[in-house]
């Protein structure tokens, strides 16, 4: 996906809920991009590793992004 605000491929979804080891190794490897433990319906979705641009709404997404 690219950042609409800069126009960088270096994306990826927010995940919500409790982070675990293997989460952090997936947000250094810029795969992930962890959200935090408190949920809200218009959290956003998207982040953007290049310029801190974030983007989407929870609201609007499936229920997979609840991993």
């Amino acid at each position: 996906m690219t950042c609409p605000a800069c126009q960088s491929s270096d994306t990826a979804p927010i995940i919500y809920g409790m982070a675990t080891s293997p989460l952090f190794e997936k947000e250094q490897r810029h795969e992930i991009k962890i959200g935090g433990c408190d949920i809200w319906h218009e959290d956003p979705t998207q982040y953007c590793f290049a310029c801190g641009h974030k983007w989407g709404r929870l609201g609007d997404e499936s229920p997979q992004m609840f991993r």
